[in-house]
């Protein structure tokens, strides 16, 4: 899809101050129009120093129409690149021109193909409609023709580059020159998903034996594994292994699907338990109709000790929430966590059930529901019981008897953005926020509120109210007197891509007043919890990271 840039717009660029501005984003997802960045663009004639530029386009234009083309390589003075989408031949090409003219300048590159078979094949169509028919395809393209990266080469083509992300970019017959063309050994952040054969790229990193700087480091492996250049039971050896070889990461994420040793890779993560500040890990697994799902990590002694031994302010797990009070009930002390998340599945969509023993008890858990009315300690203490034993797992609404329960209305949309209250952060001394809220998505709607005040109820076979149960569950043992004792934020459900789940999700935080109230120990977030909103502004990367479904949805 392409249109012409409105006139509006057009008329705003150009009454900006000649090479005055700094930073463009066009992030519409659909194809860029020729007056945005083409050769005649007011930004291309009149901003030449722009620094950050963040490019979110469509992957699905056409090769075979013609389509204006992005010229990046007019800037020279490009520090950050994110481009997300890609996949003419014209933009490799811009992409080639646009690291070659800022080669000695970036600092942070962001590159999503989308599907690496799609663009391989989109990249190689649009040279045979100019006319070339000379190919090798055993040569990684992107290695060989966008970072004019050769075999046997160890040349650093981006020496001050130290945060890269990158999706569905394959390191096929060409991890020893990218790793070098990337400067990967000299990264603070690395971040790799779904990228074909990023397993070999990692023990390429090991045995070159180099010193490795990385402090935050996020791993998706959610494909088949002849993809990754690795045996299907060597995939944990090779990630343990990279954790190893160094020291010093604040943030992992991980997202691998099965088999895979936890216990292995816990181990590994321990070699960082001195730094490591926030942590997720989830594992996969593709059931009989193979769909890939979450699946919870077993509990091991490994996993156990990591738990205790670090120091982690948010922790980011699929893990069933009985499972998860079992597993930690006898922690002692608690992990020191501020933020829970777990991601189990969205309230609503039946296509997200995440395991098929979920689906199973739903009915069990459902007749029970009634039958509890017992009082907010005794449910706290009742939760203990159950995460001890895991026989019961049943979690009802009704936290007091008095609470009236209503009618949930069914959204019309999955999609639902509400005005998020403004971080605060800037006016707070000493306040830093480890990263910008990718959007202002608010996750303290109405229906976060109903359900937290137990006044939920559901068309009939709908998974949201066992959800919802669910979800509450695991947060009265959360906020509970055996629970986590620094927790703050209990989030639920899938909070990536900016917020495209919201109304999925739920935020709950730790009530002050509920001992005089007698109510729950947690409440929803409101928008007047400017200091919560601030934490979550702070670590909305980590409650984003290791997300399930493509940036463009329907792609194909």
């Amino acid at each position: 899809m392409s249109f012409e840039f409105t006139s509006p717009l057009g008329f705003f660029l150009s009454s900006l101050t000649e090479h005055n501005l700094r930073t463009f984003k066009w992030e519409l997802g659909i194809c860029m129009p020729d007056d945005a960045l083409g050769y005649n663009s007011d930004l291309i004639q009149n901003q030449r120093k722009i620094e950050h530029i963040s490019l979110v386009t469509d992957g699905r234009c056409p090769a075979h129409l013609p389509m204006p083309v992005v010229r990046l390589g007019e800037f020279k003075a490009i520090r950050s690149l994110s481009w997300k989408g890609l996949s003419r031949t014209d933009d490799f090409e811009s992409l080639r021109d646009c690291i070659k003219t800022n080669a000695n300048g970036i600092e942070t590159l962001v590159l999503d193909l989308l599907e690496w078979a799609r663009a391989e094949y989109a990249y190689y169509d649009g040279l045979k409609r100019r006319g070339q028919t000379d190919f090798d395809f055993t040569v990684n393209f992107f290695a060989r023709n966008v970072l004019s990266a050769f075999p046997g080469e160890a040349r650093v083509i981006l020496p001050r580059l130290s945060y890269l992300s990158l999706s569905d970019v394959s390191f096929q017959a060409a991890t020893e020159e990218m790793q070098y063309a990337l400067n990967i050994t000299r990264l603070t952040t690395l971040k790799l998903r779904n990228c074909p054969y990023s397993l070999a790229l990692l023990d390429t990193i090991v045995y070159g034996a180099q010193t490795i700087r990385l402090k935050s480091f996020e791993l998706v492996i959610d494909m088949l594994v002849d993809l990754q250049g690795a045996r299907e039971d060597k995939r944990d050896v090779s990630i343990s292994k990279f954790l190893d070889s160094f020291q010093g990461l604040e943030d992992l994420y991980l997202m691998i699907t099965n088999p895979i040793d936890w216990g292995l890779v816990s181990q590994s993560i321990s070699r960082h338990v001195s730094t490591l500040d926030r942590l997720v890990t989830h594992g996969r697994h593709i059931n009989h109709a193979h769909d890939k799902l979450d699946s919870p990590i077993p509990w091991c002694n490994d996993l156990k000790n990591l738990y205790h031994d670090a120091k982690l302010t948010c922790i980011g797990t699929c893990s069933m929430s009985s499972d998860l009070m079992r597993d930690w009930r006898d922690l002692s002390p608690k992990p020191t966590c501020k933020i829970l998340h777990l991601r189990t599945g969205l309230l609503d969509d039946d296509g997200f059930i995440e395991s098929d023993e979920e689906s199973d008890e739903e009915s069990d858990e459902e007749s029970n529901e009634e039958s509890n009315e017992e009082s907010d300690e005794e449910s706290d203490e009742e939760s203990d019981d159950d995460a001890s034993t895991g026989d019961n797992r049943e979690a009802t609404l009704d936290e007091e008897s008095s609470v009236d329960r209503v009618r949930l209305k069914q959204e019309d949309s999955r999609f639902i953005s509400i005005k998020l209250p403004p971080s605060t952060s800037a006016s707070r001394p000493g306040s830093t926020p480890k990263s910008l809220p990718p959007s202002e998505t608010s996750y303290g709607s109405e229906r976060t509120r109903k359900i937290a005040a137990g006044k939920i109820e559901c068309k009939e076979n709908s998974h949201v109210t066992y959800r919802a149960r669910w979800a509450l569950h695991c947060a009265r043992w959360a906020f509970g007197k055996k629970g986590l004792p620094n927790l703050q934020i209990f989030a639920y459900g899938d909070f990536s891509h900016e917020g495209r789940f919201a109304s999925q999700s739920l935020l709950l935080c730790r009530d002050a007043n509920a001992s005089q109230t007698g109510g729950p120990a947690f409440r929803a977030i409101t928008d007047t919890d400017y200091g919560l909103w601030d934490l979550i502004h702070e670590n909305m990367d980590m409650l984003a990271a290791c997300a399930i479904d493509d940036l463009i949805l329907d792609f194909g």
